[in-house]
């Protein structure tokens, strides 16, 4: 198995168990002007939920962190209210193609992206 197909798998993996514990995930993607900027996917667990994850918060940044992709910076974070651990898996991009090339790392294949209303 290639290194992106089982990161897309880790990902899959921790979609499907962070749901059943009640997770939010969501993902932001901010541009500059100039055609850089970053994406950031966000998963939020309610402390009450870490008793469901076999290692805890700390396993599960563990495991992240082994196995993003070079581009992911992984962070954690508890929230403003203290009720949930905050994992943020983010990469950033200098234009488009960079963008491109770097979300292909992460997913494992060519991503079908194109920008309406011309070139940046």
């Amino acid at each position: 198995m290639t290194k992106k197909f089982k990161m897309l798998l880790v990902f899959m993996l921790c979609s499907f168990i962070l749901t059943a514990c009640g997770a939010k995930v969501h993902t932001e993607t901010s541009f500059h002007k100039d055609g850089s900027g970053n994406r950031i996917v966000y998963i939020d667990i309610a402390m009450k939920d870490e008793g469901k994850i076999e290692g805890g918060f700390e396993k599960l940044e563990s495991v992240l962190r082994e196995k993003a992709p070079s581009c992911i910076e992984v962070n954690r974070y508890e929230n403003a209210d203290k009720k949930a651990m905050v994992f943020e898996l983010k990469y950033e991009f200098t234009d488009i193609e960079d963008f491109k090339s770097k979300t292909e790392e992460v997913i494992g294949e060519k991503p079908n992206i194109e920008r309406e209303g011309g070139d940046i």
